[in-house]
């Protein structure tokens, strides 16, 4: 694809996309980019800097190429068309059924990216679990579906599950089962990644059938129960961070009794409004987002009850004492005033000598 200055004028969204420092005013982009002999290759005259335009799947993509020496710019554009090239070939060595496992792996990546369902996070384990099998299963990009039987993804399982995969975190003192990948759900995780690709390959016509759509090969996954202290040390920990005075100790104090009372996880907690307490019918709305059932009503239990009339009472007192006496509590305002107890949960549970408490534990208390 060549460029010249005419090109070059009338591209008025990707040239101003390349960079803000060297931004082209409208109608000085001709003299602002200068093309070379070069495919592809364009000079910032302001900059001095080279970069390379290509077209990718229909779509116009600047590239920088830090550097000013037109040597080195030539070899590096080259480098990003090689580049550009398999990109473009790719999806058409899917659709003949020519992939290997690198291109089928980018394939499910983008259609990952792309799932307008899946929020951030889940998308982030997704990939964690795709970069786990390309991590572990040795020559993977370059292996055909064909290679990925039951008989090598077993072997393959076997090993993480034995070895992990080599990740520990910074400051660790040694390998946990917690943390380095060995877990039953990291490897179940990465087996539902090598089904996706291969379901692709299937898709695609490049296999007849999909070899891991059988029973037996995910690892069992044995719930942990929680070991929770006895119900009047809990009340000992909330009654010693009450103790510590009004303000933010009481509002943690607050927090953890709503934590305990009704089982919420800690973000849906903090949107609960006044609004979505009521008191005449006998629960509280939760908006939870996590799951198809997670948006829900809880009732509203003897304690979980009485702490909101005591919260709703003082807050409507407080606002009195300063607005007069008809003022009224917002609907919109948030029941809690605190969005985390974790560290004035720990000490009181120190001071206490049970064992430590988080915001999940609290959540399995109820």
């Amino acid at each position: 694809m060549e460029h010249n200055d005419e090109q070059a004028k009338g591209d008025d969204a990707q040239g101003s996309q390349v960079t803000n420092r060297w931004k082209c005013k409208k109608g000085e982009r001709a003299k602002c980019w200068k093309a070379t002999s070069e495919p592809n290759l364009l000079k910032n005259v302001k900059s001095g800097r080279f970069y390379t335009r290509l077209a990718i799947h229909g779509k116009s993509k600047w590239i920088k190429l830090n550097t000013d020496v037109l040597r080195v710019a030539i070899i590096r554009n080259d480098i990003e068309r090689a580049k550009a090239r398999g990109e473009r070939q790719m999806p058409f060595a899917v659709a003949a059924g020519r992939a290997t496992m690198q291109e089928l792996a980018e394939v499910y990546r983008n259609s990952i990216r792309a799932r307008p369902d899946l929020k951030k996070d889940s998308k982030k384990l997704y990939e964690v679990a795709l970069n786990g099998v390309i991590k572990t299963w040795p020559r993977f990009l370059s292996q055909s579906p064909s290679a990925i039987t039951e008989e090598e993804t077993i072997k393959w399982r076997d090993r993480v599950a034995a070895d992990g995969t080599g990740f520990i975190p910074k400051g660790a003192k040694g390998r946990s089962r917690n943390i380095d990948g060995s877990s039953p759900s990291n490897i179940n995780k990465m087996i539902d990644a090598l089904r996706h690709m291969l379901a692709i390959a299937v898709k695609r016509g490049q296999l007849v059938q999909n070899p891991l759509l059988i029973r037996g090969l995910k690892l069992p996954i044995t719930p942990k129960k929680p070991v929770l202290p006895e119900a009047d040390v809990i009340e000992e920990v909330f009654t010693t961070i009450e103790s510590r005075g009004g303000g933010t100790p009481r509002a943690v104090a607050e927090l953890c009794r709503f934590l305990a009372y009704s089982g919420p996880r800690v973000e849906e907690a903090w949107e609960v409004r006044w609004s979505d307490v009521n008191f005449t019918r006998g629960f509280v709305h939760f908006r939870g987002t996590k799951t198809k059932s997670s948006d829900r009503e809880v009732p509203l239990i003897p304690a979980l009850r009485a702490l909101l009339m005591t919260m709703r009472d003082r807050r409507l007192a407080e606002g009195r004492a300063v607005y007069g006496p008809d003022w009224k509590l917002n609907p919109n305002t948030r029941v809690l005033l605190v969005r985390t107890a974790e560290g004035t949960l720990t000490r009181a549970c120190r001071e206490v000598g049970g064992p430590r408490l988080t915001h999940h534990d609290l959540r399995d208390v109820f």
